[in-house]
């Protein structure tokens, strides 16, 4: 299951009590920092679009200008990390950065970037240490807390991957019940999802 891509589409800048629309999502924002949250969502947006191009350096250089507007603007640092971990090196890095994201969300209220950040986080842990017990335990830590929040505070699309995540992992540990409870939520929301699939069938295959 790859990193979610849950802030890497356009954003639409929308004012609404202070509070404005980041992709696809509203940003909490207060008549003291909205000026800040302005600028960062600018540079934010024009990441995104660099992203979305192809042009990953000119992408990093739009977050890192989005954060030094603001610095407390949780979806740039959580793409910052995205961006490093698809370089293939640097997870460390990648790591720092959603931990920073999920932070400085949890501070503002940003509940999507905050349930994104740990499930990336969660990904990263695991990411090579699929057979460590102890790796996934604390994969799993940050899938529940990803799971904390749920739609609508929280795309559903940020919602069902760190429910597939979470189930993943426990099917890992060889826990089929929990997995299943979880891959069957996860097909609810989402018939399509090709992880999860595969993953039932490999459980009804060891039942």
């Amino acid at each position: 299951m790859a990193i979610t891509r849950a802030t890497l589409v356009l954003v639409v800048i929308v004012f609404l009590t202070w509070t404005h629309v980041v992709g696809g999502y509203i940003y909490p924002s207060t008549e003291a920092n909205q000026h800040l949250v302005i600028a960062a969502l600018k540079e934010y947006t024009l990441g995104q679009r660099a992203a979305d191009n192809g042009r990953v350096d000119d992408a990093i250089t739009h977050y890192q200008h989005s954060i030094q507007a603001y610095e407390l603007f949780g979806p740039a640092y959580n793409n910052l990390g995205i961006l490093v971990h698809r370089r293939g090196h640097a997870n460390d890095e990648a790591k720092r950065l959603h931990e920073h994201a999920a932070v400085v969300s949890l501070q503002q209220g940003d509940w999507e970037t905050y349930a994104s950040a740990h499930n990336n986080l969660g990904y990263l842990v695991r990411l090579g240490q699929e057979k460590s017990y102890e790796m996934t335990l604390r994969a799993i830590h940050h899938f529940d807390l990803a799971l904390q929040v749920s739609p609508p505070n929280c795309s559903v699309g940020v919602y069902v991957s760190a429910l597939y995540n979470k189930g993943s992992a426990l099917y890992g540990l060889g826990n089929f019940d929990q997995a299943q409870l979880l891959l069957g939520h996860v097909l609810a929301l989402e018939p399509s999802h090709g992880g999860a699939h595969l993953d039932m069938g490999n459980i009804y295959f060891h039942q």
